[in-house]
């Protein structure tokens, strides 16, 4: 509803600039009136919604607001925070969408990078794992759980991830290089 609004304000004040004209043909006064009030409101709506959406941030935080049970927004907040590196604020947006949405491949993938940047890969592993049950072929999901198989010194786990990845991308550099590593051991 957020987003349909933002893009709905245009429209509105266009329309009121249409409907204004239109009676300002037949009756000048009421015309003029009736498009003073709208662009009035246009405006005031308008500034309103710039003030609550400066950045993503706020944008997403109105938007909890308007629909606590959204997983887009609890996702969007979560990865605001993730960018801003605030990565306990994240990862507990990262569950609430979760908790609405357990089908959310981002919301996988990006719970897999804020708990590999946290320093817990096992936790990461999880999430990546959820995200390949769900989408077997999913590039960024075969090359994390691919990684961390072999920074946790399993290169039999990491091997088929890695074929899977070729596969799916095979100009993909990092997996092909990962794939030779784990031969190689």
């Amino acid at each position: 509803t957020v987003y349909a609004e933002r893009l709905a304000l245009p429209v509105v004040a266009g329309g009121c600039v249409f409907v204004g004209a239109t009676c300002r043909v037949r009756s000048p006064r009421w015309g003029l009136a009736l498009l003073c009030a709208w662009l009035l409101i246009a405006v005031s709506l308008g500034r309103v919604r710039a003030a609550e959406w400066h950045d993503e941030g706020t944008l997403y935080a109105s938007a909890l607001r308007a629909a606590p049970g959204s997983a887009r927004s609890h996702y969007g907040l979560a990865r605001w925070e993730h960018e801003k590196g605030q990565l306990d604020r994240a990862l507990a947006g990262y569950e609430r969408a979760l908790g609405i949405l357990p089908r959310y491949t981002d919301a996988l993938l990006n719970q897999g990078a804020a708990l590999l940047s946290s320093g817990r890969p096992r936790a990461a592993l999880v999430s990546y794992e959820r995200a390949l049950d769900l989408h077997p072929r999913h590039p960024r999901a075969l090359f994390g759980a691919a990684a961390i198989h072999e920074a946790l010194g399993d290169p039999a786990a990491a091997e088929p991830l890695y074929e899977a990845l070729v596969g799916v991308s095979p100009g993909h550099a990092e997996a092909r290089l990962g794939l030779q590593r784990v031969r190689r051991r």
